[in-house]
């Protein structure tokens, strides 16, 4: 109500961070799914063609999900432990503009997706400062990875995440 207009990009991500006076009033965006994209841009990677997996479906999912819209991956699968939350989720992107599919599945099927995914992103909470030896992927699981397969986490301390040692370790790019 205190807007005058968002975003495409907040709509989708159903949050607002920024904003900006306009001559009609206040406009907010979302800066999350830039900030997401930055490093991913460079690479060149066939997005169309990944199949990206995302640990956790809270807020910081839904800009991960916009993001790799926008890169033109096709489905992106999302994964959590509730599975009510995880239902939640997925219809939140029906009669939505997302140019993507948006698959659900719970924790358990990670072992079995990751075979696939060129690209494994954690957006949860696991591994961060104060609990730092923690992740959310057992280590066993990298092995599991196509060759040139990605690991990016959107925890930044500690840089970095026991998350992106273990993928590292088995020869993912960080």
């Amino acid at each position: 109500p205190l807007l005058s207009e968002i975003t495409t990009t907040a709509q989708l991500v159903g949050a607002v961070n920024t904003v900006w006076r306009t001559e009609t009033g206040w406009k907010g965006t979302n800066t999350d799914v830039m900030g997401f994209l930055a490093p991913l841009k460079p690479l060149k990677r066939p997005w169309n063609t990944l199949k990206p997996i995302i640990l956790g479906n809270g807020g910081a999912a839904r800009a991960v999900v916009v993001g790799l819209a926008e890169l033109g991956c096709p489905e992106i699968a999302v994964l959590g432990r509730d599975q009510g939350k995880l239902e939640e989720f997925k219809q939140s992107w029906h009669n939505s503009d997302l140019k993507a599919s948006v698959t659900v599945h719970s924790w358990d099927e990670l072992s079995g997706l990751v075979s696939e995914s060129q690209l494994i992103v954690n957006s949860t909470p696991i591994g961060m400062f104060p609990h730092t030896d923690n992740s959310p992927v057992d280590s066993h699981i990298w092995g599991k990875c196509p060759e040139n397969a990605i690991a990016y986490d959107l925890i930044y301390n500690p840089s970095p995440t026991q998350f992106l040692k273990d993928a590292q370790q088995q020869g993912l790019k960080i």
